[in-house]
């Protein structure tokens, strides 16, 4: 359900063929995990459920969008410069693997804090199809330009459990994602004493509050399903727009404290940026498949 609601919010081609690729996953895992399926179970829920700490480290592998602009003056634009595109434009990649991790620690009866981090950097060297205009520099078509960016997350989620069961809970609860946010672009530009090399660089970073909820459903004991959903849209100096952060995955038990899993996973910034590194606008998007392995205890 949530996935056809992010098909159908972006009406994306990207989008759903990473859900695609989410349920063939989901598919190659059961096939794999289905020899373990008539081993002796010594307990009745599975135990992302009922332990206390929960830990997955993996492998995220996003199609990444980034649109960006960037001005060199605090003076507002009476017409703004368009949003670069850093994937066609800047022939900067728009798939990548990245590092992923998540950690939760419920403590007391519905209580409990989650985190969750990843980063994604690229850089790449292209020729200049058309003039693009950086920190008020205009990089000349037709010349080799360097490009780079960076986005880097860093979830802290504080939680309540408003209806706990013994096989599903619901919750909802509030936080903050740390985000640092960065490109750059180096090449050939026109000034009045002729074209020279330069490099242009902008960068921001600053909590964004969020509020949140999420379902957990224990399907076995080895098998549960689990997705939440964060969401920010506000004027919280240096940004003002809207920050979605989303996931729906499902995880298989392995042993008592071991499992691997499969989300799809679902990030996207689009804000005006008024900082004292970076002044302009952000429009990224990471969607894809996020596989791991965790550990419960």
């Amino acid at each position: 359900m949530i996935l056809l609601f992010f098909c159908e919010l972006k009406n994306n081609r990207t989008v759903k063929q990473n859900a695609a690729q989410f349920f063939a996953l989901l598919v190659i895992i059961f096939l794999a995990t289905g020899q373990f399926a008539g081993a002796e179970e010594h307990r009745e829920l599975h135990p992302w459920l009922d332990s206390k700490f929960a830990f997955d480290v993996g492998v995220f592998f996003p199609d990444r969008s980034n649109r960006l602009r960037a001005k060199g003056s605090f003076e507002p634009d009476p017409t703004p410069t368009p949003l670069v595109d850093f994937g066609s434009e800047l022939k900067l990649s728009q798939s990548d693997s990245t590092f992923s991790a998540e950690f939760a620690w419920k403590y007391g009866k519905r209580w409990s804090l989650r985190m969750q981090y990843f980063d994604s950097e690229g850089s790449n060297s292209a020729v200049l199809e058309e003039d693009v205009e950086w920190e008020g520099l205009v990089f000349l078509a037709g010349t080799r330009a360097s490009a780079g960016s960076g986005f880097e997350l860093t979830r802290f989620f504080w939680g309540y459990a408003l209806d706990k069961k013994p096989n599903y809970d619901i919750g909802i609860g509030a936080g903050f994602h740390w985000l640092h946010v960065s490109a750059f672009i180096e090449g050939t530009v026109e000034t009045p004493s002729g074209p020279l090399s330069a490099r242009e660089g902008s960068s921001v970073d600053a909590p964004l509050p969020n509020i949140g909820f999420w379902y957990t459903h224990s399907l076995s004991p080895r098998w549960a399903i689990r997705t939440r959903f964060d969401y920010f849209n506000a004027d919280i100096h240096p940004y003002d727009g809207e920050f979605i952060n989303a996931s729906f995955g499902v995880n298989f038990q392995l042993a008592d404290w071991f499992g691997i899993g499969a989300n799809y996973n679902y990030v996207e910034l689009d804000v005006g940026v008024n900082g004292d590194n970076w002044r302009g606008e952000i429009e990224s998007r990471y969607d894809g498949v996020y596989v791991y392995v965790g550990a419960y205890w």
